[in-house]
């Protein structure tokens, strides 16, 4: 590799360039091409071959070597080179040529710009030389400068060319509009990311967890997400975004994500942090309690002191933020914590799950494990903000009822 670039790259930019010289100096000697055509020749072709560089190459290197090929022009000047300097007037065509294709790839700060440029630069032009110069009957000259010969045809092909080759470049924006301008809806990124949670994360979770699918259906998982919108370690800074899709509601792109799997005899936890735009899994953490060891299920609030990624570096504020959790502890007073909901975060209800229902859930399970009731799936929906305050008053009751049997 050469500057991070494979070989086979490099060869693909740079040998038809040589191969484009090669020829047409053969050419040139064996009385096939001569004079402007010779020079239109070389032109046009490496025009096409310059405007692949950008798939070949980052695009530091295309801007190198077009550096290189300015550079290369001005060296074949002082040179025999016949295929180019054989024409019988002066000419800067070819200097400007490569001075043009420098300072296009210095300014467009897109490679398809670059690519379409170029293009333009070479099809239009070298078409139009050689059209006007063998069919045409009639010139005029440009600014009445003698060497600024144009002709009619010559002038309507460049045109016509040029409105080619954008309208062939410009079509797929035409063609697939509402692509480009709308934007989807706050509804349409929930439901893909609930997608990747249950295609990927879920999945994953599985494996890990190296769990008996034979004994668990859909229901008896509760996957539940939090954003991220600080500074969380093995996610790089850039990436941790968030925007604002309907009014006063966020859309993460970095999650904390809670996978908890209730089993026959036990329930197993599959944390991890998920980086949506880039679809990495990181930080994973597991963890296993059997039911008969489990002394408590229990909801609480803590509060957490986060700086947010879009504060000021010099802004050594934290904003305190109201993490509703679970708290489940076994006979060893180990604890282990499931996040369930950050109302500060402001992101979507649709992606959340009523905490006292989840606890009901966890505790109904106890029970019928306790009492070798047999065990119905594990059922937490997920309930509106207006759904779940009608049902708060009547799971608090059942929940302390739960809490004396247990």
């Amino acid at each position: 590799m050469i500057l991070g670039v494979k070989l086979i790259n490099w060869f693909f930019a740079l040998a038809p360039i040589g191969i484009i010289l090669i020829s047409a100096e053969f050419l040139h000697h064996h009385q096939k091409l001569q004079g402007e055509f010779s020079r239109k020749f070389i032109h046009i072709l490496s025009g096409l071959a310059i405007a692949i560089w950008p798939v070949l190459l980052p695009y530091g290197a295309v801007l190198a070597l077009s550096a290189l090929a300015a550079l290369a022009i001005i060296v074949l000047r002082f040179l025999p080179f016949a295929a180019i300097n054989s024409v019988p007037r002066r000419t800067m065509g070819d200097l400007l040529y490569a001075l043009s294709v420098l300072l296009l790839a210095w300014l467009a700060n897109q490679p398809w710009i670059f690519s379409l440029v170029v293009l333009i630069i070479a099809l239009p032009d070298g078409l139009a030389s050689i059209i006007g110069q063998k069919w045409a009957k009639r010139q005029f000259l440009v600014f009445g400068w003698s060497e600024l010969r144009k002709s009619p045809l010559g002038t309507v092909i460049y045109i016509l060319v040029c409105a080619s080759l954008f309208i062939v470049w410009i079509r797929p924006f035409f063609k697939d509009k509402s692509i480009f301008q709308t934007r989807p809806s706050i509804a349409q990124m929930h439901n893909w990311l609930i997608a990747d949670l249950n295609d990927k994360i879920k999945e994953r979770s599985k494996d890990i967890l190296r769990l008996n699918m034979s004994e668990l259906r859909s229901e008896n998982f509760l996957i539940l997400t939090t954003p991220i919108y600080w500074e969380e370690g093995g996610v790089n800074r850039k990436f941790i975004k968030r925007r604002e899709a309907e009014k006063y509601k966020f859309i993460y792109s970095v999650w904390k994500v809670q996978v908890v799997a209730l089993s026959k005899n036990y329930i197993s936890f599959f944390d991890c942090i998920y980086d949506w735009l880039n679809d990495k899994v990181i930080d994973v953490k597991t963890d296993e309690y059997f039911y008969d060891d489990i002394v408590s299920v229990k909801s609480d609030v803590r509060r957490v002191e986060k700086k947010f990624i879009d504060q000021a570096e010099d802004d050594k504020s934290t904003r305190t933020i109201s993490e509703h959790i679970l708290k489940i502890t076994n006979m060893a007073s180990e604890s282990h914590y499931v996040v369930i909901k950050i109302p500060e975060m402001r992101y979507s209800p649709e992606l959340e799950v009523n905490v006292e229902k989840a606890v009901q859930a966890l505790r109904v399970t106890l029970r019928k494990r306790r009492y070798l009731e047999e065990q119905d799936p594990i059922i937490v929906e997920v309930e509106r903000p207006e759904e779940a305050e009608e049902h708060e008053a009547e799971n608090k009751e059942e929940s302390k009822e739960e809490d004396k049997k247990l």
